[in-house]
């Protein structure tokens, strides 16, 4: 769609080479098609072109651009509606390095897995006895008595009138307290 500066507004859609091509393009300022390339090596890159209004009638995108005012405020302004999309098509180095990511991944995957340890192998150590887990083991919560609010004046009287050892004679209470020493 055309906006107010005559902008068509594309969503594109690159692999890991094009986005290479395209910098190299950036830091160089030059790019020869066909690419002029020391192998002489010709990179072709095939796209197609999909309407993202009718491909997909949920989904619809505003291009937007972040730029900064001469205040040094961030402002965002909207480019147009998005309503075609490129997508450039993978190339064989595209699915050679997909491939060896996978590789990588699986060995490091392999590298944090469980190691089976062979009888009689490197990894012999020493030997684990396993407990029996207990019978029945009952998970109920024992229940908690109930306790009143303690008043210090019942307290010292049940003290001097229960207590048994205060009933005694001086005698047997300081054999008692050197029998418990």
């Amino acid at each position: 769609r055309l906006g107010q500066d005559n902008i068509t507004v594309l969503h594109v859609k690159l692999t890991e080479t094009a986005i290479r091509a395209l910098e190299t393009y950036q830091s160089h300022k030059l790019m020869k098609i066909p690419k002029n390339d020391p192998f002489n090596e010709v990179q072709n890159f095939n796209f197609y072109l999909s309407n993202v209004g009718r491909d997909n009638p949920q989904g619809s995108f505003d291009c937007i651009q972040q730029t900064l005012s001469s205040s040094g405020a961030s402002q965002l302004n909207c480019l147009g509606f998005i309503q075609d999309k490129i997508t450039v098509c993978a190339t064989n180095d595209s699915y050679q390095m997909t491939r060896e990511r996978m590789t990588q991944a699986e060995e490091e995957s392999r590298n944090r897995s469980t190691k089976v340890i062979k009888p009689g192998g490197p990894y012999v150590g020493k030997r684990v006895q396993i407990r029996k887990a207990p019978q029945a083991i009952s998970d109920t919560v024992p229940e908690r008595k109930r306790s009143t609010p303690m008043n210090p004046a019942n307290t010292i009287r049940k003290m001097h009138s229960g207590n048994s050892v205060s009933q005694r004679p001086y005698r047997d209470r300081v054999i008692h307290l050197l029998a418990l020493k």
